[in-house]
């Protein structure tokens, strides 16, 4: 069983702000990675109401422009990413107030001058413990997932290529000797 010291809480109360700081860093660039490919997905929607938008008795829009677009930019469902992004959020604004309850703690615990509880070293601990493998954890977690799916990407590209090319290769003629 751990028990809480002061060079415990001190350690705490110095490393809780700068895990919830840098974890809070790559979170903002997850939310923009996010935020971007929500754009993107929305962006045939988003033409297809320019269009409608812009008529004119003299110029109306294109109906069959207009119904292609719509289609494109119909979201069916979320997206696995869009689901990990949320996830994401969520779990680390879970951790981050888990870690500010430690913080707060911690400073409770040196500032205090009577008896000292000594039963909060655990959650502390595991809620550093925790804090560490996400702002650890998390970004490596990401990168081999991408590197994953780009290389996935390329295969099914490289795929469709070769099928192309091998219908539609020309017709060879045999010459007749």
């Amino acid at each position: 069983m751990l028990q809480m010291t002061e060079p415990f809480a001190a350690t705490v109360a110095a490393v809780a702000p700068v895990l919830i700081l840098v974890g809070s860093v790559e979170l903002s660039s997850v939310a923009k990675r996010g935020l971007l490919e929500a754009e993107r997905a929305e962006e045939p929607m988003v033409r297809a109401h320019e269009l409608i938008q812009n008529t004119t008795e003299s110029r109306p829009a294109d109906r069959d422009e207009v119904e292609r677009l719509a289609r494109e930019g119909e979201v069916k469902e979320p997206s696995a990413e869009a689901v990990g992004y949320f996830v994401a959020i969520l779990g680390w604004v879970l951790l981050c107030l888990a870690m500010v309850i430690a913080f707060t703690h911690s400073l409770l615990y040196l500032a205090s001058v009577g008896p000292k509880p000594r039963d909060q070293a655990s959650f502390m601990f595991w809620t550093m413990t925790l804090g560490f493998v996400w702002v650890a954890g998390v970004p490596l977690a990401l990168l081999g997932w991408r590197v994953q799916q780009g290389l996935a990407a390329y295969e099914r590209k490289k795929s469709e290529v070769e099928a192309f090319l091998e219908h539609s290769a020309p017709a060879r003629q045999v010459d007749d000797v």
